[in-house]
C-alpha cells in the first residue's frame, strides 16, 4: 500500500511528493513547479517507485468452516485488510481465529 508517491519531472528534473491518506489516490500527470508553470508546459512527470515509501499489506478473503456451515447453506465469506506485522501470515488454506473490530468499508465506484 502507498503511502508517499514520488514523482521526477523529464523537463525540469523537479522532485515532487505526493502523501496518499485515502485508500484511493489519483496520480499526478502534469509538473506543479515554478519552471514548468512559468514556461507553460506540462512538465510530464514519471511515478518513481525505488523513491516511494509502501506500507506491508495484504487482502485476504476468510470463509467460515465447512463444519460450521448449516447442510444447504453456502459458507459466508468475509475480505479482511491486513497491515504491517500482520502481513504474510495467513496462507491459503489455513484456518484462522482472527478477534478485532468489525469496521465495514462501503464500496466506491461508479453508479
Amino acid at each position: 500500500m502507498m503511502q508517499v508517491a514520488v514523482y521526477t519531472c523529464e523537463d525540469c528534473g523537479f522532485e515532487i511528493y505526493q502523501e496518499v491518506t485515502a485508500r484511493i489516490f489519483m496520480p499526478l500527470f502534469e509538473c506543479p513547479s515554478r519552471r514548468c508553470v512559468m514556461n507553460k508546459s506540462k512538465g510530464n512527470v514519471i511515478l518513481q517507485l525505488r523513491a516511494s515509501k509502501f506500507l506491508r499489506f495484504q487482502e485476504a478473503k476468510i470463509q467460515e468452516l465447512a463444519e460450521h456451515v448449516p447442510k444447504g447453506h453456502i459458507p459466508r465469506t468475509m475480505t479482511v485488510h491486513l497491515r504491517g506485522e500482520l502481513t504474510r501470515k495467513v496462507a491459503p488454506g489455513d484456518v484462522v481465529e482472527l478477534s478485532g473490530i468489525f469496521h465495514p468499508i462501503p464500496y466506491v465506484g461508479v453508479t
